[in-house]
């Protein structure tokens, strides 16, 4: 556990240094639209589109070996692994499930789910 401490301190300075570097945040007020192109991108994705498709596929390999090499550290290991995209083609019909049932609602461009008293954007329209 202290090995993961100081992983997690290590990535909190590394994190630090970069939000405190002048330059990074120059180039960032330079793109102040960002935040949105990513969702727009993400909605894509989530919607099908076979390009941004591709681009995960490409990225999906190097982000898992990561995601791999975290649980090992940790001693968990997974029979099978599944990511959200396994489960695209079912979205849909869960989603209308969820507003026939009164437990999501279309707002601001997207459908929101409430639970525990807590509201989510579970996915976006465009």
């Amino acid at each position: 556990m202290a090995a993961l401490a100081e992983t997690v301190s290590s990535d909190e300075a590394e994190v630090a240094a970069v939000e405190a570097d002048a330059e990074l945040a120059a180039v960032a007020a330079g793109h102040p639209d960002i935040a949105e192109a990513s969702r727009a991108e993400t909605a894509r994705l989530h919607a099908g589109d076979a390009e941004n498709r591709a681009l995960w596929e490409e990225f999906l390999p190097p982000c898992l070996e990561v995601m791999e090499s975290v649980y090992r550290r940790l001693g968990i290991s997974f029979d099978l692994t599944l990511g959200e995209s396994h489960y695209q083609p079912m979205l849909a019909g869960f989603v209308e499930s969820l507003q026939q049932q009164g437990l999501a609602s279309d707002s601001e461009g997207a459908v929101w789910c409430s639970s525990k008293g807590k509201t989510r954007r579970y996915r976006s329209q465009d």
